[in-house]
């Protein structure tokens, strides 16, 4: 969950220092796919009852809220 998380904000931070709005955007979706990669990891672990529920749902709420974010930067991008 560590690996994915720290995937979103870096390809983020990498997107805009390739040169091209093409580029930005594909690091975007490579942001969203990590954003998706930690939903389903958290999702496994609220059902295996690895963590508690209610921090396990705050944390899907704010994956949800980051890829919000994410959706609106690939198509102001695009």
């Amino acid at each position: 969950m560590n690996r994915a998380a720290v995937s979103i904000s870096s390809n983020v931070a990498e997107g805009p220092g390739r040169g091209s709005d093409a580029d930005f955007c594909r690091f975007l979706l490579m942001a969203n796919g990590s954003a998706n990669e930690l939903e389903s990891q958290l999702l496994i672990t609220r059902e295996l009852r690895l963590a508690d529920g209610e921090a396990a749902a705050r944390l899907l709420g704010q994956v949800d809220q980051v890829r919000r974010h994410l959706i609106k930067l690939i198509k102001a991008a695009s």
